[in-house]
């Protein structure tokens, strides 16, 4: 396990105390953007949770600009790994209203190719967060010196 630890973060383990707090605020922001939006009648939305997410990861990363963007990409990877599964279930209840009027089949097929999909816009949404979470923290250090 540590030798995994050493290929993802460089061995300086800073990586995995930037990316658990932006995993946790960038899932509840993802998590009230998605109800909020279908809420109001609008399509699910979650990119600005994972933008948040990533910008609290990237701020939190210590060292240069790519350790920002590893960050972010992480928490913004991990939150869609995580949540696409339910915004599936949950569009799945949606519309079937308690029966399956699809086959199973068709459901695996867009499980197969949504969830990979997704996972990489999380991961690039993320990274752009980390990026500027990065350089809010490299302004932010040079304001307090």
């Amino acid at each position: 396990m540590e030798r995994a630890t050493e290929v993802l973060d460089g061995g300086d383990r800073l990586l995995s105390t930037a990316v658990l707090p932006g995993v946790i605020v960038g899932g509840l922001a993802t998590i009230v953007e998605y109800n909020l939006t279908g809420a109001s009648g609008t399509e699910h939305s979650v990119g600005a949770g994972l933008l948040l997410g990533g910008v609290i990861a990237g701020f939190l990363a210590d060292g240069a600009r790519r350790k920002g963007l590893m960050a972010g990409g992480c928490t913004g990877g991990v939150l869609l790994a995580v949540l696409t599964p339910l915004a599936i279930f949950d569009y799945v209840l949606e519309r079937s209203v308690g029966t399956l009027t699809e086959p199973g089949i068709f459901w695996v097929g867009v499980v197969a190719l949504v969830y990979p999909s997704a996972v990489v816009f999380g991961f690039i949404l993320g990274a752009l967060g980390g990026f500027v979470g990065q350089v809010l923290a490299a302004g932010f250090e040079a304001v307090t010196r």
